[in-house]
């Protein structure tokens, strides 16, 4: 009865905001709607109308200042209609109030007025009553340190200090007065999401679409900054009352505490002059480092992770060790030029780094001792002269049996730059001659798409046909199937790898079929087993993918089902399968294993299923960031799960 109550009073409101300090052990919040403020005490299960104020059109919004004791408001001086923009575009005044008042009287301290509309030319700031050029007033922040000032952000990109004075009424409106007073923030910001302060009032974070960018304020001037590394595209941020800790919260649900005090953090200068916004952009893009690929193994079964780091001009190879149940331990090491991929590999105790120069040479490079900090990098070169002019690598593996190294590359076709030919190296790592074998397919496509590689097997979508590569000690041999088009028809091709490479071969089907063919067909073309699994894949992704093939690659009892892009839609044992509609990554280990993992990226699970059953064993909730490879060590007790962006994890049995 009591709740009922409580909901009967607080009601006919657009939004609430909560007093960021408790008084006296009672919760004070504000609402508002369009033209009126009322402010509440929650005692226990009762609630109290404290004040109420009619404002006029058109609040805007509310926020609480000076912990608490005061609030300001900004509204426009019409009424708002669509996107607000004025409901009456032919009556309306360019002018957007700006309030505060005493919190347990409503009285209003101070008034001031700035346009709701602004134009920027050059380094001039105006007024403008073109609304659809014009940047328009989309919040506001209140500091109070030294002098009262403002942070007001017009559209998605301009932001600004203006500083107040002590007056009751300040108008903004002049040709000049803008231009003199608006500190505007660096330009390089870009999209402005959201604008937090401190409740020290000596801190402003700025969040764009994929960053968080905290500056110190003294004197009313932006004196310094620091970048703040995040995992996702962000949602919203907010200062812990009575500390320099933020709190950064992003749409993937994903909460993280950063602590923002210290003159230890990397601080950069804030440049005052607004003629300085390139150099300043300049020096901020070559102070980051770029990620450019990196790869993670277990090397002598313990977890070892390599990223390849562009830091301006310099590369280096970032090397991560993890010890059991401690942060991983980080040096870098430098290299003597530009390499395009890196790579490790669970036999391996040597790092691979791979450059493609100017010149359109490959040059594959051994970093022999990458793991030993304190010795100086032994570096062993294989250079490979391609006849054509560019290549890129499409895939690349390593085979332990033979010691080799297996790249295989799309050549464009010369004078053509939409048409491309296979090419297969294979590199004796332990041989002085090192080139193997060089093969390249005769054909001509206009895409190469791998759907599946290991060290004896590529499997390739070229459009209307699947290629399937064997492999072999010194020589690379195809075997192809055309897959027929029909109108309205798709492909859907079984490929059975062989469980012994030295005395079996592929075994190949392929069939067309049409969107919407019920269980009975699929049953009477491919069988009852095949027949099932391909019938619930489709099913279940029948309007996702165009153009739609389905690709089910078989290795004795255990079995895939790709689409044309090589994402894994299903996953069997004998007869008992399960299908992914979500799976972002899956475990790199497919064949032979007593555990399977897939990353859910729509409810941020790490799913791990029993093998044999193909049942679900355990999830794992992860919403740190959206996973794109996993990798188990043999023994299964350990495994990594890392992006492309240089966020990485590893997870140990305890």
């Amino acid at each position: 009865m009591e709740d009922n109550i409580i909901r009967a009073q607080v009601q006919d409101f657009d939004a609430l905001t909560f007093c960021p300090v408790i008084h006296n052990n009672d919760i004070i919040l504000a609402t508002w709607n369009r033209k009126q403020v009322k402010v509440w005490k929650i005692v226990g299960n009762e609630i109290h109308l404290i004040n109420k104020q009619s404002i006029g059109y058109d609040i805007q919004s509310i926020q609480w200042i000076d912990n608490g004791s005061k609030i300001m408001l900004y509204r426009t001086t019409y009424e708002c209609g669509e996107n607000g923009k004025p409901k009456d575009i032919n009556n309306w005044e360019n002018k957007c109030q700006i309030q505060i008042w005493n919190l347990q009287l409503l009285d209003r301290l101070k008034l001031l007025s700035v346009p709701t509309y602004i134009i920027q030319t050059g380094n001039q700031y105006l007024p403008t009553d073109n609304i659809d050029e014009g940047h328009r007033l989309s919040a506001v922040s209140y500091i109070n340190s030294n002098d009262e000032c403002l942070v007001l952000k017009y559209g998605s990109s301009l932001c600004s200090l203006l500083i107040l004075k002590n007056d009751d009424l300040q108008l903004w409106h002049g040709e000049n007065a803008l231009t003199n007073n608006l500190h505007p923030f660096p330009s390089f910001l870009g999209h402005i999401n959201d604008v937090t302060i401190s409740s020290n009032q000596q801190l402003i974070s700025v969040t764009t679409k994929e960053d968080v960018y905290v500056f110190k304020v003294i004197n009313n001037q932006l004196q310094s900054y620091i970048k703040l590394k995040t995992s996702h595209e962000l949602h919203h941020t907010l200062f812990i009352p009575q500390s320099n800790r933020l709190l950064v919260y992003d749409y993937n649900q994903l909460l993280c505490e950063y602590d923002v005090q210290g003159d230890h953090l990397p601080w950069k200068t804030v440049k005052n002059d607004a003629n300085n916004d390139d150099q300043y952009h300049q020096e901020h893009t070559l102070s980051i480092d770029r990620i450019r690929h990196c790869s993670y193994a277990y090397i002598s079964n313990n977890p070892v992770g390599v990223q390849l780091i562009e830091k301006g001009n310099t590369y280096y190879l970032k090397v991560l060790k993890f010890e059991q149940q401690s942060k991983p331990t980080q040096f870098d090491r430098p290299l003597d030029q530009k390499y395009d991929q890196c790579y490790i590999f669970d036999e391996l105790e040597f790092a691979i780094v791979i450059r493609i120069t100017d010149e359109k040479k490959v040059i594959v490079t051994q970093l022999m001792n990458f793991l030993s900090q304190d010795e100086d990098l032994q570096q062993h070169k294989i250079l490979y002269n391609p006849p054509n002019k560019f290549i890129r690598v499409v895939e690349l593996r390593y085979r332990k049996t033979d010691d080799t190294l297996i790249i295989a590359m799309a050549e464009i076709v010369e004078n053509n730059f939409w048409q491309y030919q296979l090419r297969v190296v294979t590199i004796n790592l332990s041989n002085e001659q090192n080139i193997k074998h060089d093969y390249k397919d005769k054909d001509i496509y206009e895409h190469l798409r791998p759907i599946y590689m290991d060290e004896f097997n590529l499997i390739l979508d070229t459009e209307g046909l699947v290629q399937c590569y064997q492999i072999g000690d010194d020589t690379t041999e195809k075997r192809k199937i055309k897959m027929k088009k029909y109108q309205d028809k798709y492909t859907a091709c079984k490929i059975t790898l062989p469980v012994n490479q030295s005395t079996q071969d592929f075994q190949f089907k392929s069939e067309p079929f049409e969107k919407g063919c019920d269980k009975g067909d699929w049953i009477e073309c491919w069988g009852e087993k095949d027949g099932n699994v391909f019938n619930k894949v489709h099913q279940e992704h029948q309007w996702t993918f165009i153009p739609y093939s389905l690709y089910m690659i078989e290795k004795g009892k255990d079995s895939i089902i790709c689409n044309n892009g090589g994402k894994v839609l299903s996953k069997g044992n004998n007869d008992k399968f399960q299908i992914f509609k979500n799976a972002d990554a899956i475990s790199e280990n497919l064949w032979g294993q007593q555990f399977w993992m897939v990353f859910n990226k729509q409810n941020k699970n790490i799913e791990m299923y029993e093998v044999e059953k193909m049942k679900l064993y355990q999830n794992l909730p992860f919403h740190y960031f959206d996973i794109k490879y996993l990798k188990w060590n043999q023994e299964q007790s350990s495994f990594i799960a890392f992006d492309r962006s240089g966020h990485y994890c590893v997870f140990e049995q305890v």
